[in-house]
This record gives C-alpha cells, sequence and structure tokens, in this order.
C-alpha cells in the first residue's frame, strides 16, 4: 500500500513540472521589408530686377513654391534719358536663377523675332553688329548688352545667344548691363524693344 502511494505522488509532482514550462520558449518571429521611396522633380526659376523696377522683382517665374518665391508676372523695365550725340551705359538687369540641376544656360533673344533695334515712331537705333563686340561711340546710334560691365557691348541676335554657359550654383546671379549711343541728328522719341531671357535646366 505504501509503495502505490510513493509512485502516485512521484506522477503528480512530475504533471506539475511540465505545466510550469514557459509560454515563449515555444514562440516564433516574422519580418517585413518596406521600401520607401521619394521622388523630387526637376525645378527651376528666374527671378529678374532691372533698374527700372526700384529695387524690387520686375517678373518672377517658373518653380517659384519651390524656392519660397513669389510669382510676378512683369514685365521688367530698364531705361534711361538721352541726348543726340551721346552714350549712356546706365541700365541693367540682373537675373537670378534657382535649379536643381546639375547647372543651366541663360539666353537672351528678341521677343519679336528678327526685331534687334530699339523702335520709335520717329526712327531706330540698331543693335551692334559686329559679333566680336563693340565700344560705343557716341555720334553712331548703335545699342548692346554686355555681362562684364566692361566697355564692349553685343548686339542682340534674332536667333538669340547664350550669355551664361553650363552655370552650376543654383541662386547665382548674372548682371547684363546695357548701353547706349545716339547719332548727333537721332530724332526725339522713345525707343523700344523687349528682350526675352530664358533660364534651360541641364540633366
Amino acid at each position: 500500500m505504501k509503495t502505490n502511494k510513493a509512485i502516485l505522488g512521484f506522477g503528480v509532482v512530475a504533471a506539475l513540472g511540465v505545466a510550469a514550462l514557459p509560454l515563449a520558449s515555444y514562440a516564433t518571429s516574422v519580418s517585413g521589408d518596406v521600401e520607401l521611396s521619394v521622388e523630387v522633380g526637376s525645378a527651376i526659376a528666374m527671378d529678374i530686377i532691372s533698374s527700372g523696377d526700384n529695387g524690387v522683382s520686375g517678373f518672377t517665374g517658373g518653380n517659384v513654391d519651390e524656392y519660397g518665391l513669389t510669382a510676378v508676372a512683369g514685365p521688367s523695365s530698364a531705361s534711361a534719358v538721352i541726348k543726340p550725340n551721346a552714350t549712356n551705359t546706365s541700365m541693367n538687369s540682373k537675373i537670378t536663377v534657382y535649379t536643381n540641376a546639375a547647372s543651366y544656360d541663360l539666353s537672351v533673344a528678341p521677343k519679336t523675332q528678327s526685331v534687334t533695334a530699339l523702335i520709335s515712331e520717329n526712327g531706330s537705333i540698331p543693335a551692334i553688329a559686329n559679333v566680336e563686340g563693340a565700344e560705343l561711340t557716341a555720334g553712331t546710334a548703335a545699342w548692346g548688352y554686355n555681362t562684364d560691365g566692361g566697355d564692349t557691348f553685343y548686339g542682340l541676335t534674332n536667333s538669340g545667344t547664350t550669355i551664361a554657359d553650363d552655370n552650376t550654383v543654383s541662386g547665382s546671379t548674372t548682371t547684363v548691363t546695357y548701353g547706349v549711343a545716339t547719332d548727333a541728328d537721332q530724332a526725339q522719341g522713345v525707343y523700344k524693344n523687349t528682350l526675352v531671357y530664358t533660364a534651360t535646366a541641364n540633366d
């Protein structure tokens, strides 16, 4: 009788030992990947402040939101008063280009195809024809532009001209200076032309 009780007691202890094992020893794990992708699109914006704009933007366009800019329809303006038989180099435009491209080109062309002169109702002042550039001379009607502030000016061309090539600095400013010379008998009037500046991103 005593032997049977001893065996029965051992069986109870063994059963309790199995029940006390932690459940964690039987757990498994699983892993999953999430690919996070953000695409940044190409962006380019341009701001122009000319000498007639009273220090504020005369034109701002392109991807203005990306650069914290406010769109300004324009056009920007530069003007001067000049006498016959004289020269003037006081007009300018400061053109700032913002882009996330590797580089950009900046070009200038006439808004009206093949119209490169400054024109009034009473006459015209032709663009400098010398492709190598030329200095302005009072008494010889001509107008042109440069980007170095020097004495040599270049004429507007029908097809347009690149004035900043492969510029790699976003937010950089190109200053364009305009020069005008008049004939001794230059007729009275307001001589005008509209220029188009275009910034093109290079991938």
